[in-house]
This record gives structure tokens, C-alpha cells and sequence, in this order.
């Protein structure tokens, strides 16, 4: 891949949200999200503005990656009239996370709400991610030892 842009363990600096994954692909231990766009936050390495920038597409490569686990999280139950939550959230886990089939099924088209690093161990991080298909959210967790993120321009400079 040739990019103007090969961030690598910056995932802390780039904001995801409202962001899609357009395609999957595996290769060798590597989980490749091909992604709609991203956003650069002002304070990574590569954003030379004091502005969030939003790219034009781009990839995001997790190295040596283990997704650990997916559900359908179907939120908390809420009381409209009395403006309160009711009960806890709702979670089904997805059967077969470890075939490619069903993560290339699961991750396609799926939009970034939010993500958070669980943990650091070793040489391995843990991140949580929350994500909307349109049917349901998901919500699964990815531990990887490198992430590379890729990218070539910017579009428009976004204030996040």
C-alpha cells in the first residue's frame, strides 16, 4: 500500500466517529478496515492545523490482532415518560467470532460510534468498540500488538 500518510500506534489521535467500514480484509495476522473516512485530531503527529481534519478514506490496520469478543448490544430499556433507565443493558453474544466468514459479515458497513483502550499488557493492546449496523449496535473488542493507520489527504477541516 502506498500512502501519503502511515501513522503507526496513533490510534489515541484520530476520532472515528460517524466513520464506516467499507470492506474487511484479512491478510496473514492483519485485520484491515477499509474505512469512509476518519477524523485527525489536532494533536496528531501528521495534522499540521490546530483544527480536526477529516480524510478521504483511508485504512486502518490492526497487526497481530485477536477479536476477543462481539455482541448485539441492544442498549438500555428507557422510560420516555419518566426520563429514567430501566433495567441494564441487553447483550447477545455472536456465535463463530473466529471464523472470517462471520467477522467479514459482522464488520462490513458497520459505523464507529466510539471506542476506548481497555488495557495495555505486554506488547499488546485492548480496545472496545461500539458500532451501529442499522439493526442493532455491536460491541466487541480487539486486542492487537501494532495498528498502523493510513491515509492520503484530507477533505475539510472538521471541528469534532
Amino acid at each position: 500500500m502506498d500512502y501519503k500518510y502511515i501513522s503507526k500506534d496513533t490510534l489515541n489521535f484520530i476520532s472515528l466517529h460517524d466513520c464506516f467500514i467499507d470492506n474487511i480484509s484479512f491478510e496473514s495476522n492483519n485485520l484491515i478496515w477499509e474505512m469512509s473516512h476518519m477524523f485527525i485530531l489536532a494533536e496528531h503527529q501528521f495534522n499540521k492545523s490546530n483544527k480536526h481534519k477529516c480524510t478521504v478514506g483511508g485504512f486502518i490496520i490492526f497487526e497481530h490482532f485477536t477479536v476477543l469478543d462481539v455482541y448485539k448490544n441492544y442498549g438500555i430499556p428507557f422510560d420516555i415518560e419518566n426520563q429514567k433507565a430501566i433495567g441494564e443493558v441487553k447483550k447477545e453474544p455472536f456465535q463463530d467470532i473466529d471464523k472470517v466468514e462471520t467477522l467479514s459479515v459482522i464488520f462490513k458497513d458497520l459505523e464507529i460510534l466510539q471506542f476506548e483502550l481497555l488495557y495495555e499488557k505486554e506488547d499488546f493492546k485492548t480496545y472496545n468498540f461500539l458500532a451501529d449496523n442499522k439493526k442493532f449496535f455491536v460491541e466487541f473488542t480487539i486486542q492487537f500488538r501494532n495498528i498502523k493507520i493510513c491515509w492520503n489527504d484530507y477533505i475539510k477541516e472538521n471541528g469534532l
